[in-house]
């Protein structure tokens, strides 16, 4: 089991004979208790870490940091948070999508007749400006051949669906979606197709000015993780933060669909445009959690931005020479187990992985059987697999 040794929540101490704050600060100095130069590191906020020194027999314990109990408490620097997605608004997504396209494609069609029209080529593109110029080159082309189709009612409307846009990311790893639509609004979907029609001019048909149909963000963008063995996506309302209207959880594959998914084999997170656009001050707040084999477990926000984790809390009392443990809180998918430790130095798990629930007020509780004077005890977070 991959032992997180960066999440440390809660210690307790229990015991008939009380150590001193300075004895306890003396032998807390495990690098298995808390690493701050690692927690630094990897940026990410450190939580609150409270242990309760508590006498056996005595109501009221002495309370420390775990920090403080290594005896090398120093403040942190304030870090900006690790980008790890570049999702967040319009203006972030448009760079991943022009750097990821490969090629483009198109289809103007009137019921069952059609005329196709793509590149034969890899492309490369440095700015949205040059993937819309390639895509009027299509446009006209496909249009002109729609034009000479006797089949075509010029009379009718003309539909156009872009549908071979190939984002390969990485090279390897290929989705075709549609990048076709007159605008895009955060809130609304993109429209499928969008449609033209011919111009009479003196008795023959001519291309109407199709510079108003231009390429827009698909409805959803997929981004490859690498490792990836776990992933859920919640989806708020910006004015319910508590119940997530939208979730995907890949231990329950029926909850992906093809717009809001995610797919271990491809090691892939596919999200709703408009979700990915909201950012934190929009209509929709994103929550996206992750388990990978290179970096463990993560959670980012709508900004793409790494945010801290929900801390863990664990409860202990005694009763009848027995140890009652209750962990509340956390994170949906974290997995953690309880562990035991005579000296804050050797530490035993004492029970199997547990995994936080995704009911409110989810909870376990344990009981140890006192068979000693003393013990520490710990919940700690593992990268294990949430079954």
């Amino acid at each position: 089991m991959r032992l997180d040794q960066n999440s440390l929540l809660s210690e307790y101490y229990l015991g008939t004979e009380c150590c001193s704050l300075r004895e306890a600060r003396r032998v807390s100095t495990s690098p298995t208790i808390l690493s701050i130069d690692r927690a630094r590191k990897t940026n990410r906020t450190l939580p609150i870490l409270l242990g309760a020194l508590i006498k056996i027999g005595l109501s009221v314990g002495i309370v420390f940091s775990a920090v403080e109990a290594r005896g090398q408490y120093r403040p942190l620097a304030v870090q900006p948070p690790t980008q790890i997605f570049p999702w967040g608004s319009t203006n972030a997504l448009i760079p991943f999508a022009v750097t990821n396209t490969q090629n483009m494609g198109l289809t103007v069609y009137q019921g069952n007749n059609g005329n196709q029209a793509q590149f034969p080529y890899a492309m490369s593109f440095s700015s949205f400006a040059d993937i819309n110029t390639a895509f009027q080159q299509l446009l006209v082309f496909a249009a002109n051949l729609a034009l000479t189709n006797p089949a075509v009612n010029k009379n009718d409307p003309i539909f156009v669906i872009g549908n071979a846009i190939n984002f390969n990311y990485p090279p390897g790893f290929v989705e075709s979606t549609g990048f076709v639509g007159a605008t895009f609004v955060v809130g609304t979907p993109v429209p499928d197709n969008v449609s033209f029609s011919y111009v009479e001019q003196n008795g023959t048909w001519v291309l109407p000015d199709l510079s108003g149909i231009v390429p827009v963000l698909p409805q959803q963008m997929t981004f490859y993780v690498p490792g990836l063995e776990w992933a859920r996506i919640e989806v708020y309302n910006s004015t319910n933060m508590i119940t997530p209207f939208l979730v995907v959880d890949s231990r329950n594959p029926s909850s992906s669909s093809g717009t809001n998914g995610i797919d271990l084999p491809s090691q892939s997170i596919t999200i709703a445009t408009a979700y990915l656009a909201s950012g934190t001050n929009g209509p929709y707040q994103l929550k996206v959690s992750f388990l990978t084999s290179g970096s463990g477990f993560q959670i980012v926000d709508g900004n793409g931005l790494e945010i801290a984790e929900t801390p863990l809390v664990l409860a202990v009392t005694k009763s009848n020479g027995s140890v009652n443990l209750s962990v509340t809180g956390g994170d949906v998918g974290r997995n953690f187990e309880i562990e035991k430790s005579p000296d804050l130095q050797t530490w035993t798990p004492i029970t199997g992985a547990y995994t936080v629930g995704t009911n409110a007020g989810w909870s376990i509780t344990f009981q140890d059987t006192m068979s000693n004077l003393f013990g520490f005890y710990r919940a700690a977070t593992t990268n294990a697999v949430p079954q």
